[in-house]
């Protein structure tokens, strides 16, 4: 890759990153819908508000590929079910559906505890599964 390439693509990084342009924008929104006065304030200006004061907060997992982009958890382990249904409509059997969940949980709980989900199933299928640890 040339040299001119690696320059334009690190300044529109540095660009999209820039937290006191982010800022500005969320300055752009505040003054573009002012307070009423009386009443609460609109949902806009709300808005507004939040992404100037948590500018951090909401640029992390721009930067920090650990932070997950949202933080419904839920969602996300539901997502993998969801899409096996669109596949194939449903599970045959009863006994399939539970066998799935209980596959589903075991790897969403390992990877919530920083494990392998790969390493886990090895481990499990060799006769020595991972268990949550203790707490006293």
């Amino acid at each position: 890759m040339s040299a001119r390439v690696q320059a334009v693509r690190a300044a529109r990084s540095r660009q999209q990153h820039d937290p006191d342009r982010y800022r500005q924008a969320a300055l752009c929104g505040i003054a573009a819908n002012p307070n009423p006065g009386k009443g609460p304030k609109s949902k806009v200006r709300a808005l507004a508000e939040r992404l100037r004061d948590r500018t951090g907060d909401y640029q992390q997992y721009m930067t920090d590929f650990a932070v997950p982009f949202d933080n419904n958890q839920a969602e996300r382990d539901l997502r993998m079910v969801k899409a096996q249904q669109k596949i194939s409509g449903s599970w045959r059997t009863l006994t399939g559906a539970k066998r799935f969940a209980r596959i589903r949980s075991y790897i969403s709980t390992v990877r919530k505890h920083g494990i392998n989900p790969l390493t886990a199933l090895r481990d499990l299928f060799a006769g020595r599964p991972w268990t949550l640890p203790t707490t006293s």
